[in-house]
């Protein structure tokens, strides 16, 4: 473990500790750590690089208690964790201050397995697989999808209400109005200007969320 100010950074601190982590780490090195799933395949390599070079003493401890703080925190930002504070047994079976709870509740270790990885090395700990594998995680693309099916509600509705006719003075029969249907069939047989308002409108009234087209 790494004492911040005499002391080991609580669970509040570590979202700053690892900003302030990765501000110093790629001032010079200009690393992509931007806290992306993929970026933790960065910190293997950093890490395997320090076994190599056989480092050790105080600056090493501190940059691998940052490393491992970088990795809690992109748990807590792709996979819902939050930071927690370890009570006296859980300090005693995982060796650190500090951990991750998941969205179902499972505490999970971040700080350690980076240690793992420079311990053991290999393949099996990997802290890019250890996200990858990791229970309990909240559901990525869930607003995506949310986002998506609403934009897809849209398209159909231009599809069936807005669809091209080559006969002008006949409405498409897609889009007539039915008794299982509430969409009425509109005065113009072409995508409109108010329809794409519209679209832009609900779409983006969604706060937080991300399209994929």
């Amino acid at each position: 473990m790494s004492p911040e100010n005499g002391r080991d950074p609580g669970a509040e601190m570590m979202r700053s500790y690892a900003a302030r982590f990765v501000a110093r780490i790629t001032a010079r090195n200009r690393l992509p750590l931007d806290y992306s799933v993929a970026s933790l395949r960065i910190v293997d390599f950093l890490i395997d690089g320090l076994r190599r070079g056989g480092a050790e003493g105080e600056q090493m401890r501190d940059t691998m208690f940052g490393l491992g703080a970088y990795v809690g925190e992109v748990l807590t930002r792709r996979a819902g964790a939050v930071w927690v504070d370890f009570d006296a047994d859980q300090r005693a079976y995982f060796g650190q201050p500090v951990g991750v709870r998941m969205p179902d509740g499972r505490v999970w270790n971040p700080l350690g397995k980076v240690h793992n990885r420079f311990d053991l090395g290999g393949p099996g700990e990997s802290l890019q697989t250890f996200y990858l594998t990791l229970h309990g995680r909240a559901k990525e693309g869930r607003r995506v999808r949310r986002a998506s099916a609403a934009l897809a509600v849209l398209l159909a509705a231009a599809l069936t209400g807005f669809a091209d006719s080559t006969d002008e003075e006949k409405p498409v029969e897609s889009a007539r109005r039915t008794a299982h249907s509430p969409l009425a069939a509109p005065a113009e047989s072409r995508i409109t200007p108010e329809f794409l308002a519209r679209a832009k409108e609900a779409t983006a009234g969604q706060k937080g969320w991300t399209f994929a087209l």
